[in-house]
């Protein structure tokens, strides 16, 4: 198993704007989420920004999205019950009471960044805020019980009990 290599300033500087870049494209997919906007309208928002920095998407023509073919957005969108990698499309429209999720990544100079973020479109069903309230706690609970020597499987525990005591589940597969 290979140890954590400590970067330098300049590679931490680098990282940054990677993540700089895919915190903007965020926040442009955010503004585009709206009710009769497709999937594609989000990828594109994302490209825009991609395109003014300079930046490669990540996921775009990813290799083993299909053999032979990659995938073929730049950002994954996915829409209420989808998990994640949706794929986004001029025929995928968003509607009113949506919860959209989208995630992004971006390599700018070598370093990359990825992140996701959850929009609700509109008002949304009362167990629909409840459940982005609990993720959003899961969250929580991930970042302040992240440490050096900690395994990811005791995190993970944690927030699954907390998303089952909340009366939600999380996905096995």
């Amino acid at each position: 198993m290979a140890s954590v290599v400590l970067k330098s300033e300049q590679e931490i500087q680098k990282m940054r704007a990677a993540g700089r870049v895919v915190r903007e494209a965020l926040e442009r997919c955010t503004q585009a989420c709206r009710s009769g906007a497709s999937t594609m309208d989000i990828d594109r928002a994302a490209v825009e920004v991609f395109e003014a920095h300079g930046a490669k998407a990540l996921f775009k023509n990813y290799p083993t999205y299909r053999p032979g073919e990659g995938f073929p957005g730049h950002v994954c969108v996915s829409i209420n019950e989808e998990v994640v990698h949706g794929i986004p499309s001029s025929k995928r429209t968003i509607k009113e009471g949506d919860i959209v999720s989208i995630d992004c990544g971006a390599q700018i100079d070598g370093w990359c960044s990825d992140a996701a973020v959850t929009v609700a479109v509109g008002e949304v069903d009362p167990r629909t805020t409840e459940l982005c309230r609990v993720t959003e706690h899961m969250l929580r609970i991930a970042v302040e019980n992240i440490r050096p020597g900690r395994k990811w499987s005791q995190i993970a525990r944690l927030m699954e009990n907390y998303a089952r005591q909340a009366g939600f589940g999380v996905v096995q597969e």
